[in-house]
């Protein structure tokens, strides 16, 4: 799937791309992959690893760019992303983060759905599954940067990284603005991280301890259902206004999430 994700950058003709790939030591032939498209590449490392985003990470400790982005092997870009994003940035310069939704893929690159987001907070990224993807999100040097200067980033999450990171964005940047426009796509295989352990206990863990240390650095409010239920209206405003009548009613049939009763299990303690 590694080529599909070069093409998809390549792809862009966007004529300043910094093209970074972090391969983890792989053996399956997408070192020779990466050969054949190196003259392309600005740097390329392969060898073990601590995990995705122990790999992100050092990707971005290469880049030199204004605008950063990652995008997993076996996601792609969608085209025009890149030239839409830039639009963005410069008509609101003061943001450092710009995102949209995103096609949702099967192993041949079949469209079986868009996925649709909200604008986000970090209080709703914490307590109501509001999402940022990463295949399709971009942010700026500057809030990288901050965030450098002010943390030692974790890099042993394994399943809660993107909520990780993209919530020190949000806490550390200065905004964040939401397009309705898909600017990237993420594919559902059998091999895929979602796929092979779906929300499995450690997956539960992760995010548990993660919302309890954004609690305790002061970055966002305690959990409590008054919190739930704005969060929960917010959002529903948002897609009623937007006109995702099939989307609203979606999220209407769904009550409360694991992470609702376990967060009030564990504070009732």
């Amino acid at each position: 799937f590694i080529e599909d994700a070069l093409l998809s950058v390549l792809n862009q003709n966007y004529p300043n791309i910094e093209l970074i790939v972090i391969d983890g030591g792989s053996t399956d032939g997408t070192l020779d992959v990466l050969k054949r498209y190196s003259r392309y590449i600005s740097f390329c490392l392969s060898e073990p690893d601590g995990g995705q985003f122990d790999a992100v990470i050092k990707g971005f400790e290469h880049a030199t760019g204004d605008i950063l982005t990652w995008q997993n092997a076996d996601d792609i870009y969608i085209e025009g992303a890149f030239h839409e994003v830039i639009r963005v940035f410069k008509i609101h310069p003061t943001m450092d983060l710009v995102f949209g939704n995103v096609y949702v893929l099967d192993e041949n690159l079949n469209v079986t759905r868009v996925a649709k987001y909200v604008p986000v907070t970090l209080e709703g990224m914490m307590y109501y599954s509001a999402h940022v993807p990463s295949q399709s999100a971009f942010w700026t040097r500057r809030v990288f940067e901050d965030i450098r200067k002010s943390e030692h980033i974790r890099r042993d999450l394994h399943y809660c990284m993107e909520k990780y990171f993209f919530g020190l964005i949000l806490h550390y940047g200065r905004g964040a603005v939401y397009r309705r426009s898909i600017f990237g796509a993420v594919r559902v295989q059998p091999e895929s991280k979602t796929v092979r352990v779906g929300p499995h206990e450690e997956w539960r863990r992760e995010d548990l301890e993660l919302a309890r240390e954004f609690v305790a650095r002061g970055f966002v409010k305690p959990y409590s259902n008054f919190l739930r239920y704005k969060l929960f209206f917010r959002k529903l405003l948002w897609h009623a206004i937007s006109g995702d009548i099939l989307h609203l009613i979606h999220l209407a049939s769904q009550r409360s999430k694991w992470k609702f009763t376990k967060w009030k299990t564990e504070n009732a303690k």
